[in-house]
This record gives structure tokens, sequence and C-alpha cells, in this order.
């Protein structure tokens, strides 16, 4: 056994399956993402099922089925895609997806037939979904329940079809009136209705419980029975005959609903201020309370304002001469009349669909406050208009005083570097005064200088000076020595590793030809600080820079790539600055 490559192996596995893991916690799904992606790579066998299934079935219409239901809450809730936040993840490898939709089918009174269908799609069986409840309903509010069934059909599961009366009505079928069939009715036809888009979707989704009062949340059903078999035959034959023993007074009733409608919409709200506000043609004002779009809240501000300035200020100057034109000493007089004859008739009715008869002072305060709402969306139409200007202006001064200091910043470098310059010349011009070697005088005869052999270097290595020399004087300024040619053209780049990569930008947002010009000034000084003052910089320019545009205002910030290279050989003078190619 290698008992020294153990410690390596083991580290090397500890850090795969690390990196496994991190790999795997990197990796963020969507969960609707996931809930569709499941039933794009549903078994084949499902489309087989449901093909299958509806050319056998007697059902009259169905929800959705191509809908997959995800499961949470430990499996007993499936909830429909569109009920899931939008930054909901997978939390899990093993959550579970079915495929799941509702059936009806006509009965021989108003309350419909219904029964619930599912199919496995991932990381679920049918039998660990039977396990989880007795009942199955919808997953919000109406949930119309329904007994599970004591095995699976062909691997799903299909509930027996249920009756549930209870479930739209808390009265039972011998003690109903007519004005109760009639809401029972219209409690039917919104939570089964086969146009309801609820209905067809399925949005609530799907909850596994063990009592069936679980599934109202909307409206309080503690009687809520959901019925099979004989049993719930026998419960729809008991609503079938009370409908026919009804049948007259539900006639009546009708024909007082009719008459309730007619006399509201052609005796009450012809003779109302707001009847006379549409005769008078006055346009509709723009309410500026409505909800804002986030996304974007200052575009939708500004249309907003907009439409408020242009149509509220008409509706407003129609509104106030419809106020004094309309006739409410005549609605006054009548009122009590009017009320009186449409209680008579409502009471008399199926009592569906209310309509208040309007109080004359209550009328006329409401009229007034529209006016006032409209008036108040003028107010802050304006408001909004100022302060956008007033923020159009300080962005306006707030460019022209970073364009100024800018500006400033940019002569105050160009005047520093100059005089820089300057006081490196004045350096470099006496040091060369100071190293730079006598000029020869020309031989006269009163200044030669007389040899004796005892001024010849001694073979000892001793000197003696036998007569004296003439004092030279330097001049101040030597003349600069002529470089050959072959010097002037021959000057390489200083080191082996060249073109090195610099960038310079400016630091707030100016027009653009000022932004470029701070940029390459940036630069330029970035390469004279790394060749030294004494050498030649090199630079090679970029010809794509880089400049953004400010969100608020027509300015930009710049940026400026280039290679530097450093010459080996040194300048003539100090901070002898750039040579472009």
């Amino acid at each position: 056994m290698n008992v020294q490559g153990t410690p390596v192996r083991l580290h090397q596995w500890m850090s795969a399956v690390l990196l496994a893991s991190l790999a795997t916690a990197c990796t963020v799904t969507p969960l609707r993402q996931y809930a569709y992606d499941s039933y794009q790579a549903r078994p084949a066998t499902n489309d087989a099922w449901i093909q299958q299934w509806q050319a056998e079935s007697d059902a009259d219409y169905s929800s959705s089925q191509i809908v997959p239901f995800v499961g949470r809450s430990g499996g007993t809730e499936f909830v429909h895609p569109t009920r899931i936040s939008r930054d909901a993840t997978v939390s899990s490898a093993g959550v579970p997806v079915i495929q799941a939709w509702m059936e009806f089918k006509a009965g021989a009174g108003p309350i419909p037939w219904y029964r619930y269908v599912m199919l496995p799609l991932k990381n679920v069986s049918m039998d660990e979904v039977l396990a989880q409840g007795r009942y199955v309903a919808r997953g919000l509010g109406f949930g119309l329940p329904a007994p599970m069934p004591e095995r699976l059909t062909d691997g799903a599961i299909v509930t027996p079809w249920t009756y549930c009366h209870q479930c739209f009505t808390s009265q039972s079928a011998d003690t109903l009136t007519p004005q109760q069939l009639a809401a029972m009715e219209s409690t039917i036809q919104q939570y089964t209705g086969r146009g309801q888009r609820s209905v067809m979707g399925m949005h609530e989704g799907i909850r596994l419980i063990d009592n069936p009062r679980r599934a109202f949340n909307d409206v309080p059903r503690p009687g809520a029975r959901p019925l099979t078999g004989a049993v719930a035959r026998d419960h729809e034959a008991r609503l079938a005959a009370r409908l026919l023993a009804l049948s007259g007074e539900l006639s009546t009733a009708a024909t007082q609903q009719a008459k309730y409608q007619k006399f509201i919409s052609e005796e009450i709200e012809p003779r109302t201020f707001a009847a006379w506000l549409t005769q008078s043609e006055c346009p509709t004002p723009v309410n500026h309370r409505r909800r804002i779009n986030i996304n974007d809240p200052e575009r939708d501000r500004a249309e907003l304002a907009r439409a408020v300035m242009q149509r509220n200020p008409a509706y407003i100057e129609c509104a106030m001469q419809a106020l004094k034109t309309y006739n409410l000493a005549a609605y006054v007089q009548a009122y009590p009349e009017l009320a009186r004859r449409a209680d008579v008739l409502w009471q008399q009715s199926l009592k569906q669909d209310w309509r208040s008869v309007p109080d004359p002072d209550r009328m006329m305060r409401l009229a007034r406050q529209d006016i006032d709402h409209a008036l108040d969306g003028l107010r802050w139409a304006q408001r909004h208009a100022q302060t956008v200007q007033a923020r159009a202006e300080q962005r306006r001064d707030q460019a022209a005083s970073s364009a100024a200091f800018w500006a400033g910043t940019y002569a105050d470098i160009q005047q520093r570097n100059e005089h820089i310059l300057a006081q490196n010349r004045q350096v470099l011009s006496a040091i060369r005064d100071l190293s730079s070697p006598p000029p020869t005088a020309p031989a006269t005869p009163n200044s030669a200088v007389q040899h004796t052999p005892a001024s010849r270097a001694p073979a000892h290595g001793r000197s003696t000076t036998t007569a004296a020399r003439t004092p030279i004087k330097r001049p101040r300024t030597a003349p600069e020595p002529a470089r050959p040619p072959s010097e002037a053209t021959s000057n390489r780049f200083r080191d082996a590793s060249r073109d090195h990569r610099m960038t310079g930008a400016n630091e707030a947002y100016l027009p653009r030809d000022t932004a470029l010009d701070i940029a390459e000034t940036q630069l330029r000084n970035q390469a004279a600080a790394f060749c030294g003052t004494s050498h030649k910089a090199h630079i090679t320019w970029s010809s794509n820079p880089r400049c953004s545009q400010s969100a608020h205002s027509s300015d930009y910030l710049c940026e400026q790539d280039a290679l530097v290279n450093c010459y080996e050989q040194p300048c003539d003078v100090a901070f002898c600055g750039t040579k472009n190619p």
C-alpha cells in the first residue's frame, strides 16, 4: 500500500468534490422555466394516454391539459407556473411536477358534475400523490373538492364524477327561493363556466387535503360535501324537483327582473347628472393617480402629465358649464317616487345586478369631487413640468460648471508642464556649461611655452613643470558639438519588453473634443513619467478612442489607448516630450 500517495489522492478527491459542489451551486434554474422544461420533456406515454382518454371520456369540456403544476409544501400542493414568483429558483434536484386538469359534464339541474385527472411529469409517481390526501381540490379560493380514488387508472389519478350542491349555496335544496336559485346559478357560472379563464386554465393550482372544508378560502362552506354515486344522484333529483316547484315563481321573478333593469336604464339614468354630462359631450378626464410603470417611471410620468394638461382643462370647463345648466330641481322633485318604484321592482325580481338610485345631494357632491380631482391633476402636471424644467436647468448648470472647471484644469496642466520644461532646459544648459572641454587657444609668440628636457615626464613617473601655463578663461556657453548622422538615426528603444500599453482618461463629462484632449494629455504625462524626464517617449495611438455619452446631457467621458516605448539615448534637454509615429 502506498502510504505516501494516499493523502495526495484524498486531497485530489476532495478538490474534485468541492469543485463539483461549487459548479452545482452556481447553476441557478428559475422555477417557472423548470416547470415548462419538465412539460416539454414529458414522457411520450402521457400524450398517448391523453389521446386515448379523450376518445373515451364522457366529459362535455375540460380545463387546459398542457399545464405543468410544480409541487411544494411537502408534496400536498401543486402550483400553476403563473403563481410562481419570477425570482423563485429550484431549491433542490427533486422538485416534483405533475400534469393535471378538470373535466365537467352537465347534469339534470344547474350544478355540473366534475372530476380531476393527474399524470406524472418529473420526480414523482402517482402512488406518492395518492397517499398525500383524502381529497383533491383547486388551490385557492373556490376549491371544488373531489374524493381521491382507491387505485390508479392506467398509472393516472382519475377521481370519480363528483356532485357538490353545498359548494355553491349554503341553503338546502328543499328551501331554496327564486332569488337564492338565481344567486346560486351566478356562482356556478363564475366558478365552472366554460368561458371563464380561471376555470379553463385552472390558475389556482391543485391541493391535496383531508377535509373538504379546507377547499374554500373565499366563502365559508362549512357544510360542503363532495358526493359521488347514488347519493349524489339523489341530491341532484331533489334540486330538480325544487326547480320544477318554483318554475312559476322563477318566471315571475325573471319578468320583474327585466322590468327592474329597464326602469333603471330608461327612467332613472337619463335624469342623472352623469347622463347630462354625457349629453353635453364632455371629455373623460385623465386620472393622475393611476399606477406608474415602474420599468420607465420618468417617461410614464411625462406622458401622463402631457395627457392631463391636454384633456383635463376641457373637461373642467365643460363640467362647470354642465353644472350651471343641469335641471337639479326637477330631479329632486322626482327622486322620492323613482326610489320607491325601483325598490318595489327589486324586491319582486331575482335580485341580480342591483343599481342604486342616486341621492340628489350625493350625486352633486360626487360631481364636484370629479371636477376637483381633475383640477388636482392639473396642479400635479404643472408641478411635474416645473420639476422637470428645474432639473434640466440644474444639469445644464452642472455641465457648464464642469466644462469650465476642466478647461481651467487643462490650461493649468499645460502651463505647469511648460514651466517644468523651461526649468529643466536651464538646468541642462548649466550642466553642459560645466562639462564641456575648454577651447584650444591659438599659438602666438607672446604666449608660447618654452619646454626643456626637464619638462618631460621622467622615467620614474614624476613630472616637473618648469614653465608657467597661461590661464585660459572659459566662455559661459560652449557651442554644442554636432552629432554624427549615424548617432541621430540609430537611437533604439530602451528595453526588450516593448509596447507598454497605457490608457488616458478624463474624469468628468465634457464636450467630446475637450474630453479627448484631456485623455490624450493624461496619457502623455504617464508616458513622460514612465520613460523619465531625459528620454523621449515614442507613442503609437489607438485609432478607436472610447467615449460614452451622459444620459442627461450631450457631454462625454473618453478613454484613449496607446502603446508606449522609450528611446535608449537621452534627449538634448529634460522633458523633451514625446514622439508620435
